[in-house]
């Protein structure tokens, strides 16, 4: 591909990087590191997920600690990751930060406006952060609040079916 001057994929890349993790190939891991260094989030988490893996943790915590956008999937890789390999203490002191930045959007839903709530999380809102909103909205009765959640759920993710079931249970509760 690099001869032809062409971009791998995204999804190339999370193949290839899987290949190397799965086959022990970790010097074109490290390779593919370089290459994407500072580019897509789901790469990184499948390097994440290869360095894990191995046992090269320190990579691990190292890209890991570098993502700007931390969400459950690449917690998950870095949790498993430790775990697997007896860092159980450090895997085990990720899943409150996991919790208060992936999935904790539940518990800031009180008297707090979308926009507020959404400038002040320390990453930026996937669809799996807008949909557990939405759902908070759904449970405490906010209904305003999960119509204005909604846009910005569509917006991040149009095509998932799941979207128009959440926004479509809150109608059926408003009743």
């Amino acid at each position: 591909m690099q001869l032809l001057l062409t971009r791998p994929s995204e999804i190339t890349l999370v193949s290839v990087i899987g290949a190397c993790g799965a086959l022990g190939a970790l010097s074109q891991g490290l390779w593919l590191h370089g290459y994407v260094l500072r580019s897509d989030h789901l790469v990184s988490t499948a390097l994440i997920d290869m360095y894990g893996r191995r046992g090269w943790l320190e990579l691990a915590v190292q890209l890991f600690d570098s993502l700007a956008v931390k969400d459950t999937i690449s917690y998950n890789a870095i949790i498993r990751g430790l775990a697997v390999h007896g860092w159980g203490g450090p895997a085990l002191k990720l899943f409150p930060e996991m919790r208060r930045n992936a999935i904790g959007v539940d518990e800031r839903m009180r008297g707090i406006k979308v926009e507020e709530m959404v400038q002040k999380m320390p990453m930026r809102p996937n669809a799996a952060i807008y949909g557990v909103l939405l759902a908070a909205c759904r449970m405490h009765k906010k209904f305003e609040i999960g119509d204005c959640v909604v846009g910005y759920l569509l917006q991040v993710e149009p095509g998932h079916g799941g979207n128009y079931v959440l926004l479509s249970n809150i109608y059926a509760n408003m009743n």
